[in-house]
């Protein structure tokens, strides 16, 4: 495959709704799961990428009706866990004549 970023990064870069997630098994790169997430991805000319990703549970107010500042610690933990984010930077390769492929490993996420 071939490093394409600089051919296509003004295409790429900028905000972006996510649409669809898939976990992959590292070694065998087969679909382990596809969690119903959503989330924004920021994209730089640079390749750098910021993700902020929520899953169904922490989109929904406290079920107590409190402000999370002054909800239970169990109230809020159950929001506070269906936050993610990471970033780092991204690789786009071309695979054949009309394939590309965005490649990034998240090693450490938040």
């Amino acid at each position: 495959m071939t490093e394409v970023w600089q051919e296509y990064r003004d295409r790429i870069a900028g905000g972006w709704q996510m649409v669809e997630v898939e976990q992959r098994h590292s070694s065998t790169g087969s679909v382990v799961s596809k969690p119903e997430l959503t989330g924004k991805v920021y994209i730089s000319p640079q390749g750098w990428r910021s993700a902020l990703i929520a899953d169904s549970v922490a989109l929904h107010p406290l079920p107590s009706g409190q402000h999370f500042r002054s909800a239970s610690d169990a109230g809020v933990a159950r929001v506070a866990r269906g936050f993610q984010a990471y970033c780092g930077y991204v690789k786009l390769f071309k695979d054949g004549p009309r394939t590309a492929v965005l490649a990034d490993q998240v090693r450490n996420r938040l």
